[in-house]
């Protein structure tokens, strides 16, 4: 027996706690920056709502390529090397290994994170242009009406135009989460908060800028973010002399081959919801609004959820650096029951306080008001399912796994795409907007039988 106080391991959950606080607070920041927004932009009436939710469907495709893609890879990369055996590197990344002669880890975390800042301008500044050059066309394909995607054309020119440096934004930030330091990235996300909403204000209430000030204010707030993660990553000890600053184009095609099935993963996702977003508006705007405001009620007590999926990745992707494949499981079960159980309680107090919520903040209007508390019930389901998905699919983005994510999206998101494309415009709104839980479902089914099959373990383990 060993006795108390010597050579006790901790519990491979240990400080998950401490790091979610942090992550919480970076989340609920976000969470709270859109939710005000929505609330400045509510007295322009349904077409300045729709018109910023239609600018979220186009963003949320650039997410998906960027933050849930690309950085997703890097960011399991950078947990890798925070580890004592650095094993289980992909291929390009032991050239670089190897040529460190001494401190190899922050030598590894610095060409990481240089390269992926090289990938994010190109990305960025790609979609910026497209973005500035054709903002009618891209609004109405993501499913606005033609009317919505004129109005709301300048808002997303501003939001989409400078995407790059909410791409810079979310590199700076995938390193920082990689090295646990979630506490940084948290002062940086609440002082991007603040200026967001005293900004917003005054565009919107003093200087009467509508949806252009709201803009220009997140993109202030967002550029104000880059300067300040870049100077904790400068605290960090990042120094030129340790690394080349050119890119490697060895890291950059193989961090796009182990991340397209991600960026698949999610595009198929966010076009599933496009199109369920362009059901909901050809059944009037009214209900599109009335989903909007519920999603963003449901959101705030999320962020603490949401905040948890930043930190699984470095404390899995460090485990399976040191080959530590049952303190995984051991994490990811716990978190998994823990954070699902949680969720559902308390998820199901928006379902009671959202209508109050809706009339004291957004809208009295009684027909959008039931419709609202209708979405807030779906939404519930929805969430709840999605939180136990997603702990068990970035458990997986963390050990590499990345054609099991690619298989199951094809099974549950194709099916839930093709239903909605058949009876999305005929059928019942509530029976078509179940489809959504029943993929994720599924979904969960594949990817938990793949998870504890043991089937993601390196060969020579058993």
């Amino acid at each position: 027996m060993v006795k108390k106080g010597k050579h006790r391991k901790k519990p491979p959950y240990d400080g998950v706690l401490n790091k979610t606080k942090w992550s919480f607070l970076t989340s609920l920041s976000a969470v709270l920056g859109d939710f005000i927004n929505l609330m400045f932009l509510a007295h322009l009436g349904t077409a300045a709502i729709t018109g910023v939710a239609a600018t979220a469907i186009i963003n949320f495709f650039f997410v998906s390529v960027d933050k849930n893609g690309l950085k997703a890879v890097t960011g399991r990369l950078v947990g890798q090397s925070t580890s004592e055996e650095l094993a289980n590197l992909p291929s390009y990344l032991q050239q670089v290994k190897e040529e460190a002669k001494e401190n190899r880890g922050m030598v590894l975390v610095q060409h990481i994170t240089y390269n992926s800042l090289f990938s994010s301008l190109l990305l960025g500044l790609l979609v910026g242009v497209l973005a500035i050059a054709f903002p009618r066309e891209i609004l109405e394909l993501g499913g606005a009406e033609r009317a919505v995607a004129v109005y709301a054309a300048p808002y997303f020119q501003i939001i989409m135009g400078c995407v790059v440096f909410t791409a810079i934004a979310n590199s700076l930030t995938s390193t920082l989460n990689g090295l646990k330091e979630t506490k940084s990235v948290t002062i940086a996300a609440t002082s991007v908060f603040f200026v967001q909403i005293t900004l917003g204000y005054l565009a919107v209430n003093v200087l009467d800028f509508g949806l252009k000030g709201v803009a220009c204010a997140n993109v202030a707030a967002i550029v104000m973010q880059v300067v300040i993660l870049a100077r904790m990553l400068h605290k960090k000890g990042f120094s030129n002399r340790l690394v080349k600053l050119r890119p490697d184009c060895h890291f950059q095609w193989g961090t796009c081959k182990e991340a397209w099935p991600l960026i698949f993963e999610r595009l198929s996702f966010q076009a599933c919801v496009a199109v369920f977003w362009h059901v909901l508006q050809s059944h009037g705007t009214e209900v599109m609004a009335s989903y909007r405001i519920a999603n963003q009620i449901t959101l705030i007590p999320l962020a603490f959820f949401i905040g948890l999926y930043p930190v699984i990745t470095p404390y899995v992707s460090q485990y399976y650096g040191n080959k530590e494949y049952r303190s995984i499981r051991s994490f990811t079960t716990t978190i998994l029951l823990v954070g699902t159980l949680c969720c559902g309680i308390v998820l199901m107090g928006t379902y009671f306080i959202g209508p109050w919520v809706t009339t004291q903040l957004f809208t009295d209007d009684k027909s959008l008001l039931e419709m609202t508390k209708m979405w807030l019930l779906f939404l519930v389901f929805t969430h709840v399912s999605n939180t136990a998905l997603q702990i068990v699919t970035y458990s997986l983005k963390a050990v590499g796994s990345k054609n099991i994510i690619l298989i199951s999206s094809l099974a549950s998101n194709g099916a839930w795409g093709v239903s909605l494309y058949l009876w999305g415009s005929t059928g019942n709104l509530m029976l078509i907007s179940s489809l959504q839980v029943v993929a994720t479902i599924v979904k969960m089914a594949i990817l938990c039988w793949y998870f504890y099959s043991r089937r993601w373990e390196p060969r020579d383990v058993f």
